[in-house]
């Protein structure tokens, strides 16, 4: 009697600094596991094509850094699991958010374009990227005076982070930029679309990102025109034209391997790839928190704090509540630190240690609290008032 061999998951988890492979089978075993750090990592001080200096506050990506890193990673796990490639069936691929980009019809990021590669907001811009200021405040204060209504779900407050304000920054001081890019879209989405291949009228848009990070819910759809129009008649021109796609949940099927991406990875082609899901959120089902009431606290370069349930009840201060932004059936509650990890690397710069492990070791012997609040300070900004 043969021995049943089980299907394989490939999860791809695209962080801050590096890209994750995992294999997984149906039965819920890991099988092998990989990791690629991105060549040019964040790309904060310089652009590596021009070594031109960014402003305070900027935090790009390199989009063929996601692609290279993830056939290394993709590699590494199959060397590690053993097993052959055509064992793996599906893709899933989670990714930090709002990290976003404009891209030609094709997909194309304009970065890769020979007139925009100088040009720093042709460049991905990393969830981190806090160079919209004076947009995201507008964008606020216009939201406010008009009373729109999707603020209430997210405590009151448009986030720095989040996708208008980024592509409002690029119209208003990169317009050349803007008026080139054809497609805007989250950087997971545009990885799927790589992976699959489609038409840009077929793209599959995370409602997990779209909610969560550009102001948009199953009820009401983005943010209205009117709105937009207020905000910067650029901007909801935009919205409406150059961002093509479906509106996907997490997990449903945005299309299948394409040849060049399964020879990239060495994979079979035609297997089904999922919708992009945000890194943070795709922790909830991960580690089998399937139902309501549960809080999820993923720890990394930032946190987030995730609560799913059957209420949606807006509360001040939250980053988000979205309707099936997590999980379809219940409303995502999101809140969280703008800075874990960072605030850790700063400490350790600062005090010019090599490790943690002399700070770790002198910190357990001080009962908790034992200093009082000896400082708050904001790091990477807030994403919310209480926040």
């Amino acid at each position: 009697m043969s021995k049943q061999v089980n299907p394989v998951a490939l999860g791809l988890d695209f962080g801050t600094e590096s890209v994750r492979a995992i294999l997984i089978d149906s039965a819920g075993r890991q099988l092998g596991t990989g990791t690629h750090n991105y060549k040019h990592g964040q790309i904060i001080d310089a652009l590596p094509t021009s070594g031109q200096k960014l402003p305070e506050h900027y935090a790009l990506q390199s989009p063929a850094d996601w692609l290279d890193s993830a056939a290394v990673a993709v590699q590494s796990a199959l060397a590690e699991s053993s097993i052959p490639a055509d064992r793996i069936v599906g893709i899933g691929v989670d990714f930090t958010s709002c990290t976003m980009l404009p891209t030609l019809l094709d997909g194309t990021p304009l970065c890769q374009l020979d007139q925009f590669a100088k040009t720093p907001l042709a460049w991905p811009k990393l969830w981190k990227h806090h160079g919209a200021l004076s947009q995201t405040a507008r964008m606020n204060a216009v939201a406010t005076e008009r009373n729109e209504t999707f603020l209430n779900r997210y405590g009151g407050v448009i986030g720095l982070e989040w996708f208008f304000p980024k592509l409002l920054e690029t119209i208003e001081m990169a317009p050349e930029v803007a008026d080139a890019a054809q497609v805007w879209l989250e950087a997971g989405d545009w990885f799927v679309w790589r992976l699959t291949d489609v038409s840009a009228d077929q793209i599959s848009r995370s409602t997990c990102q779209a909610g969560y990070k550009a102001l948009w819910s199953p009820q009401e759809g983005y943010a209205n025109q009117q709105y937009l129009t207020a905000v910067h008649p650029k901007l909801a021109h935009a919205a409406a034209h150059c961002m093509p796609g479906r509106l996907m949940s997490p997990g449903q099927l945005a299309g299948r391997l394409s040849e060049p991406m399964a020879k990239l990875l060495g994979l079979q082609s035609g297997i089904a790839v999922s919708t992009a899901i945000i890194d943070a959120h795709s922790a909830v089902p991960g580690v089998g928190v399937a139902d309501a009431g549960t809080l999820v606290m993923v720890l990394g370069t930032s946190s987030c704090h995730m609560l799913n349930s059957t209420q949606y009840r807006p509360i001040s201060g939250i980053a988000g509540l979205v309707d099936g932004g997590i999980l379809p059936g219940l409303f995502g509650y999101e809140t969280g630190q703008a800075a874990v990890g960072d605030a850790f690397a700063w400490l350790i710069n600062l005090l010019n240690q090599p490790d943690f492990d002399q700070i770790t070791r002198q910190a357990t012997q001080l009962p908790p609290g034992s200093d009082g609040v000896i400082c708050m300070d904001w790091m990477n900004g807030c994403r919310t008032p209480l926040m």
